[in-house]
């Protein structure tokens, strides 16, 4: 009776030994993979604010002056006129 209780107590700590090693593998797994993601979500938020460095940099009015004056060849107006919401026609005759 004592060799079978014996045994019965072996393969219980066998058994509770490997449930061991595969929680805390498991555990050790998700957190190699969590940080993973941490660096993943820190790249991503970095190229983020790069990108929208880079869009608040492109909308720049001295930008957008420098561009349309020397590559669009476009020139300042010189006087505005606007129509007045009063009137009904919106053409002028000349």
């Amino acid at each position: 009776m004592w060799s079978s209780f014996k045994i019965l107590i072996f393969v219980l700590s066998i058994g509770s030994f490997l449930a061991y090693l595969l929680v805390v593998n498991n555990a050790n797994t998700m957190g190699i993979a969590m940080g993973e993601m941490q660096y993943k979500i820190k790249q991503l938020q970095d190229h983020n604010r790069d990108l929208q460095n880079e869009a608040a940099s492109l909308k720049a009015m001295a930008r957008i002056k420098d561009i349309s004056l020397n590559q669009l060849s476009m020139v300042p107006a010189g006087s505005y006129q606007y129509l007045d919401k009063e009137v009904e026609t919106v053409a002028l005759q000349k």
